[in-house]
């Protein structure tokens, strides 16, 4: 029985100014639909190749506009100075502000 998953599904970004394409991951919806994704590392024009099998879907390449991310040096913690005392075995919280810091992703992580 011939199946979907014998076809090479394959998307590219090629970030601005034409650097090397960046293979997208695919996911198989399972519906006829696939996902795809990527983590542009830069602002601009990005140019997205799609192929089903070997040929390029119509409208191939797309162009997307990426926007650069929030600006991290307008955030402001609070509770974590040197007077800060956290303590072993209770719940220390602190205070991130990132309300000047425009549009973006949050994550923090504690080493």
């Amino acid at each position: 029985m011939f199946k979907r998953f014998f076809f090479l599904h394959l998307a590219t970004v090629t970030p601005p100014g034409g650097g090397n394409p960046v293979p997208c991951v695919v996911k198989d919806n399972g519906d006829g639909k696939y996902t795809c994704g990527w983590n542009p590392d830069v602002p601009g024009r990005h140019n997205i190749d799609v192929k089903y099998g070997d040929r390029r879907v119509p409208k191939s390449p797309f162009r997307v506009n990426v926007k650069p991310s929030g600006d991290a040096s307008k955030v402001k913690v609070t509770g974590l100075g040197p007077n800060d005392r956290p303590i072993i075995g209770k719940e220390n919280d602190f205070l991130v502000d990132a309300r000047d810091a425009g549009k973006g992703m949050f994550h923090s992580q504690l080493v």
